[in-house]
């Protein structure tokens, strides 16, 4: 699930291959969108009015938040498209796969620019830090893999979990990353 950048909308996927957008202040359902197949993750775009959705039929749909139509679908994955998350300029969208990759793509152009392929299992995280520059990836290799974004390249690989990684998160000033894993431990790091 994600809030909308001002707060009023909250997006939730689920098992029924259904997004739904909820009005927050009113409590209830001002839409309802589909898949094919079940929804794994979500995000609004910055200026909130557009949502990425991800999901296991291998796709990323990106929807018009206000018109509640679908502007285009991605296909490149080939597997489960476990995590989706926009640059903090809106540009650019990750999106992490259980085919052990992470696709980075122009929004504006909706075409892949580049394909992170540093992990050995599927990926199923993928967090920008605030300043846009590094994008934090989780596996179910048990590694979190810092990535610059500019370069394209794996600046750090942070191992100690038992388990997959499932979510990253960076800390508001960038400096700490917190790692959530399916062996029952969160760990914070140091962003660099």
């Amino acid at each position: 699930m994600a809030f909308s950048p001002d707060g009023k909308t909250l997006a939730t996927g689920s098992l029924d291959k259904s997004v739904k957008l909820w009005d927050v202040a009113g409590r209830e359902t001002i839409a309802t969108l589909t898949h094919t197949d079940s929804v794994s993750s979500v995000a609004f775009s910055p200026d909130g009015k557009t949502l990425a959705t991800g999901s296991l039929d291998k796709s990323v749909k990106l929807w018009d938040v206000a018109g509640r139509e679908t502007i285009d679908t991605l296909t490149n994955h080939t597997e489960r498209v476990s995590s989706v998350a926009f640059s903090p300029d809106g540009k650019t969208l990750a999106t992490g796969s259980f085919d052990e990759t992470v696709r980075l793509w122009d929004v504006a152009g909706r075409e892949t620019i580049a394909v992170l392929t540093d992990h050995n299992g599927g990926v199923s995280s993928v967090a920008f830090s605030p300043d846009g520059k590094t994008l934090a990836t989780g596996s179910l290799d048990k590694s979190m893999k810092l990535w610059e974004v500019a370069s394209r390249e794996t600046v750090a690989t942070r191992t100690g979990h038992t388990g997959e990684v499932s979510s990253v998160a960076f800390s508001p000033d960038g400096k700490t990353l917190a790692t959530g894993s399916l062996d029952k431990s969160v760990k914070l790091w140091p962003a660099r």
